[in-house]
């Protein structure tokens, strides 16, 4: 009696599986953070704004495993284009993206990814 007790206080907290970490009310994310770096390190004027041509050199490989990478992407067929992911990302068709249309074009990518 008290061992089916126990399983049924203990089944109670087992938390959900489907269950997603919520973050804090302010809170700096992953993708936020790395997005926040890539604007430092490529927005060349610091206006807050990536232009293709800033966006075309944070794309470029660098290494000799990006350029692996970037291969093995282009034979699955699943590479896409500095020029297609840039006019992908730039929403209002300004000629800019801005960190805002990085990180939804970030959240609609991993929504994408997640039921394929």
């Amino acid at each position: 009696m008290k061992f089916l007790l126990l399983l049924i206080v203990l089944i109670g907290f087992v938390p959900e599986g489907n269950a997603k970490y919520k973050y804090p009310e302010g809170a700096v994310t992953r993708t936020e953070r790395r997005i926040n770096r890539i604007m430092r390190r490529y927005d060349i004027d610091q206006d807050g704004f990536l232009s293709l041509e800033d966006y075309e050199r944070y794309r470029k490989p660098r290494t000799v495993e990006e350029r692996r990478l970037e291969r093995r992407a282009i034979k699955k067929g699943i590479y896409i284009s500095p020029l297609d992911a840039f006019l992908e990302m730039d929403t209002d068709g300004d000629g800019e993206i801005s960190k805002e249309e990085i990180l939804e074009y970030e959240k609609n990518r991993l929504n994408k990814k997640s039921f394929d």
